[in-house]
């Protein structure tokens, strides 16, 4: 099977997926920040695919780190605006992707931290059709509209000592899912900042089954 990768991409796992999980990194950070996660949720799963996509624009604050969005500047009044403008370019890859591996939407798993999770909340929030979402250390920058038959199960799982974005926001974002008629659960992590643990990444794997 000759899958075709858009740029700034890597793909792991298995060769002929029945699922794919495509993982969106923080801002500042690069695709390959999430490369042990990956490799985390692959390791029993045979019949899956792993995207490492990386975000198009350089960030903002130097080096080689990139975003999704600018954060310079970034008020409650303007973050949603931003997500939204960085929405068509990422949900274009995403189609690109699904259609690669020879899949549909409801196949197709995203998984993002901070910045990344803002991103796969805000897809779910906007009406974007996939199977699963996975939220680590984000928050909901969109209100949401109704769920719908082909919206996504939500866990949005944040480490109970983040001082970045702190962990209310993670339950605000189910909350307001939730009452929206998604299937969103929040699980705060004990012991953990902004980042990722194993204890985390295995909730995770028995999260997506």
């Amino acid at each position: 099977m000759n899958i075709a990768i858009p740029p700034l991409a890597r793909r792991l796992g298995a060769r002929q997926a029945d699922q794919l999980i495509v993982l969106l990194h923080g801002v500042g950070a690069t695709a390959e920040s999430l490369a042990p996660v990956a490799d985390h949720l692959l390791r029993f799963r045979d019949s899956t695919a792993a995207v490492l996509l990386e975000a198009p624009q350089p960030f903002d604050g130097g080096g080689s780190g990139r975003q999704w969005f600018s954060v310079a500047g970034v008020t409650e009044a303007n973050r949603a605006e931003r997500v939204v403008a960085a929405l068509p370019p990422l949900w274009a890859r995403l189609d690109r992707l699904v259609a690669d591996e020879g899949l549909d939407a409801s196949r197709l798993v995203l998984l993002g931290f901070s910045q990344g999770a803002i991103l796969t909340l805000a897809s779910a929030a906007l009406g974007r059709s996939f199977g699963a979402g996975v939220a680590l250390s984000g928050r909901l920058a969109n209100a949401p509209a109704p769920a719908h038959a082909g919206s996504p199960r939500l866990l949005i799982a944040h480490g109970a000592e983040d001082r970045v974005i702190p962990p209310t926001e993670g339950r605000r974002a189910a909350e307001q899912l939730s009452k929206a008629g998604f299937d969103a659960r929040f699980e705060p992590r004990p012991k953990l900042g902004h980042g990722v643990n194993t204890d985390e990444l295995d909730r995770v794997a028995a999260f997506l089954g």
